[in-house]
C-alpha cells in the first residue's frame, strides 16, 4: 500500500483486529539519498520528522553487525548495530537499505517494535533480535509478528561458491539456489527458516526485488558509485 508515491506502508494483513497496529514506510526511488552513517543525513531526519510529527527518531550506525539495541528516549542516535527494539511509542526507529532485508518485528503482547537490517553478512540478526526481546521484555516468539520487506531477490542475487554454500549450510534449504552454472542467495528464505525454527507464526513478506524493480535503489543494480538508500522507518 502506498500514502503517497515516495513512501511504500509497510503493515501486517494479517493482525489481530483488536490491536492497534504499527505502520512502517519505506522510502521509494523519489527519496533521495539517506545515510544514517555519522553525521547524520538530515534529509532522513525531516523525512522522519514529517512521517511521525512529535516522535524522537533514532537510528544506528550500520556495519553489516548481528548487534541488536534496546532504546529509549534517553539513548542517543547512531550507535553501532544494525538493530533497534523499544516498547516506547514516542520513539521512531530508522535504518537505511539498498538491497539487504529490512525486517520489522511486532509483540503486540508487550508493545514491542523491532527494526532489524539484514544483508548476507548480517544474516542471524533475526535470531539475536528475537531473543533479545525475550530476554527484555518477555517476548513469546509464538506471539510475534515479522515483515519482511523488499530486498534484493534471487532473481538478480548472484553469489560465488562458497557464499552460495555458506548459506545453505547455515541457515538451511532455499537460503541458496544452483542454477546455470552459479549460487544465487535469496534473504528472505534465509530469514524465513530462522524464523521458523524460532517457532515464529505469522510471517509476511512484501513483494518486489529492489534490484529489478525500478520503484526501488539498488546497490548491485544503480553501482558502489552512484547508489542511493532507502530510509526505512517503524
Amino acid at each position: 500500500m502506498s500514502i503517497d508515491p515516495c513512501w511504500l506502508e509497510l503493515s501486517w494483513s494479517n493482525r489481530p483486529k483488536e490491536e492497534t497496529v504499527p505502520r512502517g514506510y519505506l522510502s521509494l526511488a523519489c527519496g533521495g539519498d539517506y545515510s544514517l552513517r555519522a553525521p547524520m543525513n538530515q534529509r532522513a531526519i525531516l523525512q522522519a520528522e514529517r512521517m511521525y510529527p512529535g516522535k524522537r527518531f533514532l537510528y544506528c550506525r550500520q556495519e553489516h553487525t548481528r548487534i541488536v539495541r534496546v532504546v529509549t528516549r534517553e539513548d542517543e542516535p547512531g550507535q553501532l548495530g544494525d538493530g533497534l527494539l523499544t516498547k516506547d511509542g514516542e520513539i521512531v526507529l530508522g535504518i537505511t537499505v539498498a538491497d539487504c532485508l529490512p525486517i520489522l518485528l511486532w509483540d503486540p503482547r508487550n508493545g514491542v517494535r523491532g527494526l532489524l537490517h539484514s544483508g548476507w553478512k548480517g544474516t542471524g540478526i533475526l535470531a539475536e533480535g528475537v531473543a533479545l526481546m525475550g530476554k527484555t521484555y518477555g517476548t513469546d516468539p509464538k506471539n510475534l509478528y515479522v515483515l519482511f520487506g523488499p530486498c534484493i531477490r534471487p532473481c538478480c542475487y548472484r553469489v560465488d561458491a562458497e557464499r552460495g554454500e555458506w548459506l545453505l549450510k547455515r541457515f538451511g534449504k532455499g537460503a541458496s539456489e544452483y542454477r546455470e552454472g552459479a549460487y544465487y542467495a535469496d534473504l528472505v528464505q534465509a530469514n524465513r527458516n530462522i524464523a521458523e525454527g524460532l517457532g515464529i507464526r505469522s510471517i509476511e513478506v512484501v513483494d518486489g526485488c529492489t534490484c529489478c524493480d525500478t520503484r526501488f535503489h539498488s546497490y548491485r543494480r544503480e553501482g558502489p558509485s552512484s547508489f542511493q538508500r532507502m530510509l526505512v522507518l517503524f
